[in-house]
C-alpha cells in the first residue's frame, strides 16, 4: 500500500479500540476513494506529516475527525480534516429471514435492503489567514469594557424608543380610522 494508508490504518485500529467505531468501515471508505484523497496523500508522502484523532463533539453525528499535521508547521499555512460521517441509507425495515439466500446469521440479516449506515468522509483543507493578540493592558480592557456596556445601554434604548414610535403611529393611525368611522353618515 502507501505510507498514507499503513499510518491511517495504525491510527485508526488504535483509536477505536479507545472511542467505539468501527475502523474498518472507514478505513476502506477511504481506500476505495483514494482518488479524492490525492492531494492529501501526496503531501503526507512528500512532508513530514502527523495524524491526530478528535473524537465525536456532536453527540452521535460522527465518529469524529482525523486531523493531518504538518510537523513543520512553520512552512505550510493549512492542515487538514477528515470527518467521519454516517451515511444514513434508508431502504426500508430490515425483514431477513434466515431462509434468504443471502442471510448471514452473524448479522441476522442479508444486508441487501435494509436500512444502514454506511460510512462515509469530508475531507476539508483548513487555511490559517491570520490572527491576533490583543495589544494593550488589561487596564486597557476595561475602559473598553465600559464603554462596550454603554453602547449596549444605548442599542436598548434606541430599540425601546423604536417600539414607542411604532405603538405611537399605531395609534394615530388607529385615531384617524376611528375619526372616519364616527364622521361616517
Amino acid at each position: 500500500m502507501s505510507k498514507f494508508f499503513d499510518d491511517i490504518k495504525e491510527l485508526l485500529i488504535e483509536e477505536s479500540n479507545e472511542h467505539d467505531f468501527n475502523a474498518c468501515d472507514y478505513y476502506h471508505v477511504l481506500l476505495q476513494n483514494k482518488n479524492e484523497l490525492k492531494q492529501v496523500i501526496d503531501d503526507y508522502e512528500m512532508n513530514n506529516c502527523y495524524f491526530y484523532y478528535k473524537s465525536d463533539s456532536t453527540e452521535g453525528y460522527t465518529d469524529g475527525k482525523i486531523y493531518i499535521y504538518f510537523s513543520d508547521w512553520q512552512n505550510h499555512n493549512y492542515h487538514y480534516e477528515i470527518e467521519l460521517l454516517p451515511d444514513r441509507r434508508s431502504l426500508g425495515y430490515c425483514q431477513c429471514t434466515s431462509k434468504d439466500d443471502e442471510y448471514n446469521p452473524i448479522y441476522n440479516c442479508c444486508g441487501i435492503e435494509c436500512d444502514w449506515d454506511a460510512p462515509s468522509f469530508n475531507i476539508s483543507k483548513i487555511e490559517y489567514i491570520g490572527g491576533g493578540s490583543f495589544s494593550g493592558l488589561q487596564k486597557d480592557l476595561w475602559t473598553l469594557r465600559e464603554e462596550w456596556n454603554n453602547d449596549i445601554k444605548g442599542y436598548k434604548n434606541k430599540i425601546k424608543n423604536d417600539k414607542v414610535e411604532y405603538i405611537e403611529k399605531q395609534i394615530e393611525e388607529l385615531q384617524k380610522r376611528k375619526e372616519m368611522i364616527l364622521n361616517e353618515d
